[in-house]
C-alpha cells in the first residue's frame, strides 16, 4: 500500500466520522423539539358538572311557593280590597233590622277567625273548617239570640260558595247580659287566599294570613 492509498483511506474515515456525528446531532435535536412540542400542547380542562341534588330541587320549590304567598299578601291583597271596597273586615260591625213576621234589630261584629282540621271528632268534607267568631247584640230587648238565627254563607277566591254548618256541627253561642251572645259560626271550606263571609246585608273580607283565635 502506497502513501496515496493510505491518504484516501484516512479521508474516507474522516468523512464517515463527520457524517455519524451530524446524524447524532439531528436525532438529539429532533427529540428535543418533540419533547418541547409536547410540553407546549394545551391541557384540556375537564369540567365536571355537580350532580343535581333532589333536596335542592325541593328547597327551590318550597322557596317559590313561599315567594308566591308573599307576592299575594303584598301585591294581590290591595287588588282584592279595591275589588270589594264596601266589604267589612275583622273588628267591624253590621246592623240588621226587620219587621215582618218578627221584629228583630241586631248588631253583629266579627271578632276573629281561625282554621281547624277537625271539629267535634268530625273531619271536613273539603280542606278544613273555618270558625268565624262573632258577637250578636239585641238592640230591642234582653233576649239572647242563638246560633240558629244566623243564616250565612261565604265565597272563596275561586267563587265557590258554602253555607254555614247546621245540626251537629253548629256550635252554641254563649249568652251574656244585655242581650249579647258570642260564639263561632262554622264553615266547611276549601283552601283559599281569602273568604267573603256574608252576614245579613254585608260581606266581611277575611284574608287567610290574618287568622287569630278568639280570646
Amino acid at each position: 500500500m502506497n502513501d496515496e492509498d493510505l491518504r484516501l483511506i484516512m479521508i474516507a474515515l474522516l468523512i464517515a466520522v463527520v457524517l455519524i456525528g451530524c446524524n447524532s446531532d439531528e436525532g438529539t435535536e429532533q427529540t428535543a423539539n418533540e419533547n418541547e412540542q409536547e410540553n407546549n400542547e394545551p391541557v384540556e380542562e375537564v369540567n365536571e358538572e355537580p350532580e343535581e341534588n333532589e333536596n335542592t330541587g325541593d328547597m327551590e320549590e318550597n322557596s317559590e311557593k313561599e315567594e308566591s304567598d308573599e307576592e299575594f299578601s303584598q301585591e294581590s291583597k290591595d287588588g282584592v280590597l279595591e275589588r270589594y271596597p264596601d266589604d267589612l273586615g275583622v273588628g267591624d260591625t253590621t246592623e240588621f233590622e226587620r219587621n215582618d213576621i218578627t221584629h228583630d234589630h241586631v248588631k253583629l261584629t266579627v271578632n276573629s277567625f281561625e282554621f281547624v282540621e277537625e271539629l267535634n271528632g268530625v273531619k271536613p268534607e273539603n280542606d278544613r273548617f273555618l270558625l268565624v267568631n262573632i258577637t250578636i247584640e239585641n238592640l230591642i230587648d234582653e233576649y239572647n239570640y242563638e246560633a240558629m238565627f244566623i243564616q250565612s254563607h261565604l265565597e272563596d277566591s275561586e267563587g265557590d260558595s258554602v253555607q254555614n254548618e247546621r245540626e251537629e256541627l253548629e256550635l252554641e253561642l254563649t249568652p251574656k247580659e244585655g242581650g249579647i251572645s258570642t260564639g263561632d259560626i262554622v264553615y266547611d271550606v276549601n283552601e283559599s287566599d281569602y273568604y267573603r263571609v256574608h252576614f245579613f246585608d254585608d260581606y266581611f273580607l277575611l284574608f287567610k294570613d290574618e287568622q287569630s283565635s278568639a280570646e
